[in-house]
């Protein structure tokens, strides 16, 4: 071991070859670096980071009962223990909703004859109840809820609700508005059945379809997700998902006006039904996230 002068004050790093301890070297800029490993079937291993240098950990249960070792990660665990956050698992959770516990603190919309808002036991994504949605047979012919919140962090904000439809439609639509104080802003993504199309409001205030999509009517028992993602500060869409698909609508800018409004963000669900009819639609698992990457 090197011997050292009292005057250096030095503490030094060691470690051991085998026999011998050494003095642990460091780099010319006086960095160290460390390279981990851990043991697999008998022989050592480097562990290794991902493209963004992070070390993942995994919750690690012995063995099943045919002997294999069981890994889980954080996010499936939580899904395994009952959580609706399943379908698309990326942002920060702010608001979950699944209307197991009545609609006391939803804003009803309900517009023509026939329209109304109510809990149903007949189908839903899970739990027991789901929203029914039953659009007015006349002007304007439709049906849907709103719930109401106080401002929320900036960033990239998602609106998610699993949806069924009874019969036939002409839309549904999923998404948030924010009353900035001076200023409304609003995303907002529809399945319009009468085209087929994935569509999203611009900031000229125009649908614009960004994808396609054919769903089975009468099928109150078929859930599908839909979600929108947007920027609230660079006041573009992100993505919009519909079951398996993943749309990137950069070209589009949300929609926004001048309006003095106290802050406080929105989201709703609305269904547009057929003149004469009263078209329904179940939802449920309503989630509302922010910090979306």
């Amino acid at each position: 071991m090197p011997e050292l002068p009292d005057w250096m004050r030095a503490n030094v790093i060691l470690g051991t070859d085998g026999t011998e301890y050494v003095p642990v070297l460091l780099a010319l800029d006086g960095s160290m670096y460390a390279v981990l490993q851990g043991e697999y079937e008998g022989a050592l291993r480097t562990v290794k980071l991902d493209d963004e240098g992070r070390l993942s950990a995994f919750v690690i249960d012995s063995t099943d009962a045919w002997a294999r070792m069981l890994t889980i990660g954080n996010a499936e665990l939580a899904s395994r223990l009952g959580s609706m956050v399943t379908y698309d698992r990326r942002g920060q959770v702010q608001i979950v909703e699944d209307f197991e516990n009545g609609i006391g603190g939803w804003h009803l919309i309900e517009t023509g004859a026939g329209a109304s808002v109510d809990i149903s036991p007949l189908y839903f994504c899970r739990g027991g109840y789901s929203l029914r949605l039953t659009a007015g047979s006349t002007l304007a012919e439709q049906a849907g809820v709103v719930i109401q919140r106080g401002e929320m962090p900036a960033g990239d904000v998602g609106v998610e609700v699993a949806f069924s439809f009874a019969e036939t439609l002409v839309s549904f639509s999923v998404g948030w508005f924010w009353y900035t104080g001076t200023i409304l802003r609003m995303a907002r993504a529809t399945y319009d059945h009468t085209t087929n199309e994935i569509q999203v409001l611009d900031d000229g205030g125009v649908d614009q379809p960004i994808g396609s999509v054919t769903l089975r009517e009468d099928t109150p028992g078929l859930f599908h997700r839909f979600k929108v993602v947007a920027d609230l500060e660079g006041l573009q869409y992100v993505r919009v998902l519909l079951d398996d698909q993943e749309i990137t609508p950069v070209e589009h800018a949300i929609w926004s006006d001048d309006i003095v409004e106290s802050p406080y963000v929105g989201l709703e669900c609305i269904v547009t039904g057929r003149a004469l009819e009263n078209d329904i639609v179940y939802i449920d698992d309503l989630i509302y996230t922010v910090a979306e990457p």
